[in-house]
């Protein structure tokens, strides 16, 4: 599967702005990177966001309250952790009150113009079953692939949530996320690009999305707020977004994410052309949360939900 997406990956990555100059790194989280600009510019609040199969990556009981099943794909460049990724996913509708989403993502580390060290790869796999008319549950399921040049590791990671819609434009979620372990990569002088598996550090998140006027197709403004508790040691991360949408064929976004070890900035926009979605975010913060990213999303159908 990577022999086949490797040529692909490469020629998009070419497209886009290069600045990295890290010379140390970590994946240490069982998502692609922020799994989509929307969810990204809205500080990563996205645990009762219904907005598209991205939305399997933050809670897959989301899923089932998806208004129009799209493809999703996603380009992301990190700066500081000197990689690449890039993922898409695909709904299904398996039966009136299920679906089911399949995934693939990739990451690249190092240049992707000059010398690429290696690409870690994975599927993931989620379901979504609407247990009620205003009720969820759902499962993701994620496996990689990834190591260094010359090594190859295996990990498995899984995530389980519920989302609560009691009316429409407001909804709420709970995750528990992270349950496994992924490939874990360093670098230094001596010994160059290592890897490792390592268990993820769990966590837990509670959210809620508001969105105005709750009747419209297009509100004019969505509200995401996230309050996450990683376990290990125990730690706490509030999240939050908002949303403006003057025209139906624009958004505007800004959100942000609080933690004992600083305050993360993400300010994005989204454009719709007719039914094709294109949405963009950047992180002009710190060093450790520069990024930008671009996601594309094509609705497959309109749900008769």
């Amino acid at each position: 599967m990577l022999s086949i997406l490797r040529p692909l990956f490469l020629l998009i990555m070419t497209l886009m702005p290069v600045c990295l100059q890290a010379q140390s790194l970590q994946q240490f989280d069982s998502r692609p990177f922020n799994a989509g600009a929307r969810a990204a510019s809205l500080g990563e609040a996205y645990t009762a966001e219904t907005e598209d199969a991205s939305a399997l990556y933050w809670n897959p009981a989301s899923l089932a309250f998806i208004p129009a099943p799209a493809i999703v794909a996603a380009f992301a460049m990190d700066w500081d952790r000197q990689s690449s990724s890039n993922s898409a996913g695909m709904p299904f509708q398996i039966a009136d009150n299920q679906r089911v989403v399949i995934g693939l993502s990739s990451t690249l580390f190092g240049h992707p113009w000059l010398h690429p060290n290696f690409v870690d790869g994975g599927i993931d796999l989620g379901y979504a079953n609407r247990i009620a008319p205003t009720l969820s549950v759902g499962l993701l399921t994620k496996i990689r692939d990834g190591g260094t040049v010359g090594s190859s590791l295996w990990t498995a990671s899984a995530a389980i949530g519920v989302l609560y819609y009691p009316s429409p434009g407001i909804s709420y979620g709970l995750a528990f996320r992270d349950i496994g372990s992924d490939v874990i990569y360093s670098y230094d002088n001596t010994h160059g690009y290592l890897s490792y598996e390592k268990n993820l550090p769990r966590s837990m998140t509670i959210g809620s999305a508001f969105h105005f006027p709750s009747t419209s197709d297009h509100p004019y403004v969505n509200i995401s707020m996230d309050s996450e508790l990683l376990f290990g040691p125990s730690r706490f991360r509030n999240k939050g977004g908002i949303e403006i949408q003057p025209w139906s064929y624009l958004a505007l976004r800004i959100g942000g994410l609080t933690s004992d070890s600083g305050n993360v900035l993400r300010m994005g926009i989204g454009f719709q052309f007719g039914s094709f979605q294109i949405d963009y975010v950047v992180s002009p913060g710190p060093k450790t949360a520069q990024f930008h990213e671009i996601s594309f999303a094509l609705p497959l159908r309109r749900s008769q939900d």
